[in-house]
């Protein structure tokens, strides 16, 4: 019997847990704890006494930080002073000759239809009125 009470027991440790440390003060008093978890986790598990409620809570404390993060970056982007948009200056506003001689889907769809029948070089033209580039 000599023998078997000099060999210490083995606690029985859960995983996640860590051995308690002497040195620390016990602030019972500060919060409610559950009573077989030191530390932190005390705290955690008598709120959330199972895994599965566990990671749950961590989840959406990460999901309630990322969603205000993004919330604030945007924010802040909303409420920045913009640049005035550019104008175009008097010298760069080019005004598009009015096509004369090319008729008009909305003028006259008949004459419209026999010009553009009439071969390549009316088509070239109508393009040209139309985008005001020369045609090749």
């Amino acid at each position: 019997q000599t023998a078997r009470a000099a060999v210490p027991k083995a606690s029985v440790r859960r995983m996640g847990s860590h051995a308690k440390k002497d040195w620390v003060a016990d602030r019972s008093g500060f919060l409610p704890r559950h009573p077989d978890y030191p530390g932190v986790e005390g705290y955690l598990r008598y709120a959330m006494p199972e895994d599965g409620e566990l990671s749950l809570g961590i989840f959406t404390m990460y999901v309630v930080l990322v969603s205000g993060y993004i919330t604030y970056s945007n924010y802040v982007e909303a409420t920045k002073p913009k640049p005035a948009p550019k104008r175009a200056m008097y010298e760069e506003i080019v005004e598009k000759p009015p096509a004369s001689s090319v008729p008009t889907m909305e003028e006259d769809a008949d004459a419209w239809a026999a010009f553009i029948n009439g071969g390549d070089e009316n088509v070239k033209a109508y393009i040209e009125a139309m985008t005001g580039e020369p045609q090749a």
